[in-house]
This record gives C-alpha cells, structure tokens and sequence, in this order.
C-alpha cells in the first residue's frame, strides 16, 4: 500500500510590520539627538560671530562694550537682568570669592552665550 501524503501547508502570510515605536529614556521621554538638541537652521539664517574681548580691545574707535554688545545680540531672545554684570560681562558681587560669573558671547546670530563659572 502507498502512503498518500498530504501537501506541507502554505506559509503563513507576513503580517505588516508594526511601526516601530520611539525608544524612550527611563523617564518615558524620547532619547535626545543631535538634531532635537540643535535642530537644523533654516537656510535663510543669518550667521554673524562675535566679536572677541581682543579685537575689541584692539579697535579704539569702539565704544561698545561686551555687555552691550551681548545685550543687542540677545535682545530679541533671552531675558537676562544685566545690572548683575559690569560692562565687561563680570558679575558685580560683594562676595568675597575667587570666580565669578562671566558673560562671554560665543556667536552674535543666532547667539550663543556661555556662562563661565556658572
């Protein structure tokens, strides 16, 4: 006698790949990229450096001071209480201590400002 046997079955059809979640950190947020961090600048951005402490120290007919020139590049964008710093962009303090704060403006537009000794 002949053993008949049956056909294997059809694979089974490929179900759609689910769309792939976010990862999340471990507080449930999304993980921060480079692009979520410093998204892309539009095309049309001005870009300006700032001008260093040097060049402007180098240029006498300059009556712009780094506190100025920090208040005009930020205007527009931070709101900063800058009675605390001289015109050099050293906090004023009656503290006695060895570091203060400084204001240092990295790029003019779009601004970038770092605070040392923060």
């Amino acid at each position: 006698s002949s053993d008949i046997v049956a056909p294997p079955p059809p694979p089974p059809s490929p179900t759609p790949a689910a769309p792939e979640e976010p990862k999340l950190d471990r507080f449930g947020l999304p993980i921060a990229t480079e692009d979520t961090i410093f998204p892309p600048l539009p095309p049309d951005t001005e870009l300006i450096p700032a001008t260093s402490s040097s060049q402007m120290k180098e240029t006498t007919t300059t009556t712009t001071t780094i506190l100025e020139e920090i208040r005009d590049a930020t205007k527009d964008h931070l709101g900063i209480d800058y009675s605390y710093f001289d015109e050099f962009g050293v906090e004023k303090t009656t503290e006695l201590r060895e570091t203060r704060m400084k204001l240092k403006l990295l790029h003019k537009s779009p601004p970038v400002l770092a605070i040392e000794n923060f």
